[in-house]
């Protein structure tokens, strides 16, 4: 699950994109992100531009237990993909990604190498005023290591409003929803959040700190949900 990046703002978690130089052939950023429902997870993103338009993206979550079972064992996600420059604010990022542990295809049973596959692409908008990003990624199991296997679709919106060089403020909307069963749990939400996020960069330091939080519109466990992220870029 791609972070948000320094031009939107992790989530994520957010798994994303990280912000592209088309001047530096290689870069990447680092995110620190800690939410209610995954706990903390580390992530990076990184680029190696092939083009003025276009670049190599890779990306990958060090999943924590957070509320979730240890007997996930020790997920990772780790993913590829293309990053096409459509205008000089917007860019669409699709990418392959892949989990190793035991919640997709393990069901909590047993840790692989490979236990499933992530699909999922990002839209990030980046102006001297407007901020934001579109993110859907699908969790689908390779294989059958336990007694049954796991699906999730997580999928967020974001926009925001710069005020200046540093400060910016929008709106964030959020859901994971799964199961079981990939025909009749999927559609089943987890959590929905919706809240506003502000936020605090240095864009010539490659440094930005976000905190959101708001309501569970769900209904689960949890009627609110916060969430943090601070991320360096070099």
């Amino acid at each position: 699950m791609p972070i948000q990046p320094i031009q939107a703002g992790t989530d994520s978690p957010t798994p994303a994109s990280t912000t592209v130089n088309s001047t530096i052939p290689f870069g990447a950023t680092i995110t620190l992100n800690s939410d209610t429902f995954f706990g903390f997870v580390p992530a990076f993103t990184g680029y190696y531009n092939l083009s003025d338009t276009t670049s190599l993206t890779a990306y990958g979550n060090f999943w924590s237990a957070g509320t979730l079972d240890s007997g996930f064992g020790n997920w990772n996600e780790f993913g590829l993909g293309l990053n096409y420059k459509l205008t000089d604010y917007l860019s669409f990022n699709p990418q392959i990604g892949f989990v190793s542990g035991g919640l997709l295809s393990g069901g909590g049973t047993k840790s692989e190498i490979n236990d499933g596959w992530v699909p999922n692409f990002t839209l990030n908008l980046s102006s001297a005023k407007w901020e934001g990003q579109v993110y859907f990624g699908a969790y689908l199991p390779i294989g059958d290591y336990g007694p049954t296997s796991f699906s999730y679709l997580h999928f967020w919106g974001n926009v925001g409003y710069r005020f200046n060089n540093v400060f910016s403020a929008g709106l964030h909307a959020e859901q994971l929803s799964g199961g079981a069963d990939l025909t009749t749990d999927v559609g089943d939400a987890i959590y929905t959040w919706v809240g506003p996020y502000i936020q605090f960069r240095n864009a010539d330091k490659g440094l930005f700190v976000r905190f959101t939080g708001g309501v569970d519109a769900a209904g689960g466990v949890n009627n609110s949900f916060y969430k943090m992220a601070v991320g360096f870029t070099f």
